[in-house]
């Protein structure tokens, strides 16, 4: 998270010049980008927005406070 922190300026800067502006972020097997680009959204005062609910268990401690839990698709 403190590592995103220091993204925040960067992004803002570009991001007020420009009409849409795109992060990407590395992904690793466990999904952590994800987990990774939800926080970055929060960090950037973005809405709330959903999760899958695996992502959310397994990352409860980094996501409960900032997604709703979309529902469980079966």
């Amino acid at each position: 998270r403190q590592e995103l922190d220091a993204w925040r300026p960067g992004i803002q800067r570009i991001a007020a010049h420009a009409s849409e502006t795109y992060v990407v972020l590395a992904n690793d097997a466990s999904g952590r980008s994800v987990v990774n680009a939800l926080q970055l959204h929060e960090i950037l005062g973005l809405r709330t927005i959903e999760a899958p609910e695996p992502l959310v268990d397994c990352y409860a401690e980094q996501l409960a406070p900032l997604v709703r839990r979309a529902p469980r698709q079966e």
